[in-house]
C-alpha cells in the first residue's frame, strides 16, 4: 500500500508542487487551470502547463477505451501568431497514469486561435502572463 502511495505522489508531484494556479475556464465538463509557475520562454514560444480536471470520468474512444478524470498538457503558445500546440499530454484516472503522448517541437501541429474557442481562451490567458525575458 505504501508503495502505491509513493508512486502516486511521484506521478502527481508536478501537479502538487505548483503553487500558483489560475482558472482559465470552468465548463460543464470540468475546470481548466493554468500553472502560472510553469510559464517560461522557449525562443518564440511560451511554455505552459495546463490541467483539465473533469467532473466525471471520460473514456477514450479507441481501444482499450481506458477512463481518465484529469488531463495534464505541456503546451507551446505562439503569442505573436495566436496559436497553440500540445507538446505532451498525460491522462490520469485519480492518481494512476493511464497514458502519455508526446512529440518533438518540430512535429507539433499548431491550432490557430479562433473567436469563442478554448484555444482562444488559453492563448489569451497564457499570453497575458508571458514573461518578457
Amino acid at each position: 500500500m505504501y508503495k502505491r502511495i509513493a508512486v502516486a505522489a511521484i506521478l502527481f508531484w508536478p501537479l502538487l508542487a505548483a503553487a500558483d494556479w489560475q482558472i482559465v475556464a470552468d465548463t460543464s465538463l470540468g475546470q481548466l487551470r493554468l500553472d502560472k509557475d510553469s510559464l517560461s520562454r522557449d525562443g518564440k514560444y511560451t511554455k505552459a502547463v495546463l490541467v483539465y480536471q473533469f467532473k466525471q470520468q471520460q473514456r477514450f474512444s479507441a481501444p482499450p477505451k481506458d477512463v481518465f478524470d484529469n488531463r495534464q498538457d505541456d503546451v507551446l503558445i505562439d503569442c505573436s501568431g495566436q496559436a497553440l500546440g500540445i507538446q505532451r499530454s498525460r491522462f490520469f484516472d485519480k492518481v494512476r497514469l493511464v497514458t502519455t503522448t508526446a512529440q518533438a517541437t518540430e512535429n507539433i501541429k499548431f491550432k490557430q486561435s479562433a473567436p469563442n474557442t478554448m484555444v482562444e481562451t488559453v492563448v489569451k490567458a497564457v499570453c497575458a502572463l508571458t514573461p518578457t525575458k
